[in-house]
């Protein structure tokens, strides 16, 4: 279990990238936003088994002033990238969580940890 969890962090660490758009032609109200997350061809050697070949899903949460907006995306994850769209309200900052591992069957169980809480 703690190779797993090293391994999940590890994922996790590599697939993140901050991106920072700017909108600066729209003035006010929402707007569609696409976010696509990469993971590293290669993952850092660790500790962990495995090499990350079977990540298969991505989660993304995004938060306003800590709250949870809107609700959570789940993404199928292929050629080591997964990618979510979301409709944001211009001039507000976001934070973007997300986590990727090996869901269940069904893309949206999990497998080896409860994500409930990200």
């Amino acid at each position: 279990m703690k190779k797993l969890l090293l391994f999940a962090a590890m994922a996790l660490l590599g697939m993140t990238a901050c991106q920072e758009a700017e909108m600066s032609d729209v003035t006010s109200g929402e707007v569609d936003v696409m976010v696509t997350t990469t993971l590293p061809a290669e993952l850092t050697p660790t500790r962990v088994v495995g090499d990350g070949t079977t990540v298969n899903r991505c989660i993304m949460e995004i938060y306003l002033n800590g709250a949870l907006y809107g609700s959570r995306q789940v993404a199928t994850v292929s050629n080591h990238k997964a990618t979510f769209t979301a409709r944001l309200v211009s001039g507000s900052t976001y934070d973007l969580v997300f986590w990727a591992d090996k869901a269940g069957s069904d893309n949206k169980s999990d497998l080896h940890y409860d994500t409930s809480d990200l």
